[in-house]
C-alpha cells in the first residue's frame, strides 16, 4: 500500500496524519507551548516545531510498522503569519514572532501611512495587522538591528518545517497572502515597478523569479532523503541593509550591489 503523511505545525502541537487506500492510518500529536515574555507578546521557538513534528513522524511509522519508503506524498500546513528569520547558515536568528502577537501597532501604522490605506487594501487585500509578517520583520529591523543585519532568509512557519525537510526556502501563495508583502492580484511579491509598493517599505525589491531545485537532505525523523515535495517558483529577495555591507544566504548568487543582502522567499507559481 502506498501512503500520504500529512504534517501540521499548529500553535498548540505538531501533528504527523498517515493516510492510505482513502483512510486514516495513525495520528500522533506533540503538544507545543507559547512563550509570552512580554505583555503582548507570543512567540515560538521554530527548533521545537521540528522536534514535535520528528517526535509525531517516528510515532506514526513505529506504531504502524510500515516501510517510510511507501510514503508517496508529503503535505505540509500549519499557523499563517509568524515570522521565521534564518542566517545563511540556516540557523534560527530569533524566536519566531507569531500570528496573535500584538507588539507591531506602530510598524502597521507606518506601512499604511506610506502606501496609503486604499492602496494597501488594493495591493495586499487587507488592512496591514499586527498579525501579520511585514510589520514584524519592520519590528525586528528597528528593535534587535544585530538580528536583522544577519537575516538570510525569511520564512513562514509551515515553510521552516518544510525547509528541513527538503532544503527549501519556499511558501505557496495562500500563506503568502498573509505577510502584507503580496500583490494578491498579480500573485506576486509586492516591490517596486515603478511604483510605490509594500515591500519597498522594508527594504524588500524585487530580482529574478527562478524555479527550485530538489536537495537531498538527511535528518532525524525516520525517513529517508530525497523526500517528496512540490515544485515551486522561487523569488530571490534583496533587502537593504541598515549598514553597508553585503550578506548572502549559502545558496544565493553574488549580490550585485554591496550594501544589498539577499533574501529568498518564493511560491507557488500553479
Amino acid at each position: 500500500m502506498d501512503y500520504v503523511l500529512g504534517l501540521d505545525i499548529s500553535t498548540t502541537g505538531a501533528k504527523a496524519l498517515l493516510l492510505g487506500d482513502g483512510r486514516v492510518i495513525a495520528s500522533h500529536t506533540v503538544g507545543q507551548s507559547v512563550s509570552t515574555p512580554h505583555p503582548l507578546w507570543s512567540e515560538q521557538n521554530p527548533e521545537d516545531w521540528w522536534d514535535g513534528i520528528s517526535e509525531a513522524i517516528r510515532s506514526v511509522i513505529v506504531d504502524t510498522g510500515i516501510d517510510p519508503t511507501a510514503i508517496k506524498a508529503v503535505g505540509v500546513t500549519g499557523q499563517m503569519h509568524g515570522l521565521v528569520i534564518l542566517d545563511s547558515a540556516g540557523r534560527v536568528l530569533r524566536p519566531s514572532i507569531l500570528w496573535n502577537d500584538q507588539r507591531t501597532q506602530a510598524q502597521c501604522d507606518q506601512i499604511t501611512e506610506a502606501i496609503g490605506p486604499i492602496e494597501v487594501i488594493r495591493i495586499t487585500g487587507s488592512r496591514v495587522l499586527t498579525g501579520f509578517t511585514a510589520p514584524k520583520l519592520l519590528w525586528v529591523r528597528r528593535s534587535e538591528p544585530g538580528v536583522y543585519r544577519r537575516i538570510a532568509h525569511v520564512l513562514l512557519p509551515k515553510d521552516y518545517v518544510r525547509f528541513r525537510l527538503t532544503g527549501e526556502y519556499a511558501t505557496d501563495t495562500s500563506d503568502a497572502s498573509g505577510t502584507s508583502l503580496l500583490d494578491v492580484g498579480a500573485r506576486a511579491w509586492s516591490t517596486n515597478e515603478g511604483r510605490q509598493q509594500v515591500g519597498d517599505q522594508i527594504g524588500v525589491a524585487s530580482a529574478t523569479l527562478r524555479g527550485a531545485r530538489n536537495h537531498r537532505r538527511g535528518d532525524s525523523s525516520g525517513q529517508q532523503g530525497n523526500r517528496p515535495c512540490q515544485r515551486d517558483a522561487r523569488y530571490r529577495w534583496r533587502g537593504r541593509s541598515s549598514r553597508r555591507r553585503h550578506r548572502h544566504g549559502a545558496d544565493c548568487a553574488r549580490p550585485r550591489q554591496r550594501d544589498h543582502w539577499d533574501v529568498r522567499c518564493g511560491f507557488c507559481a500553479a
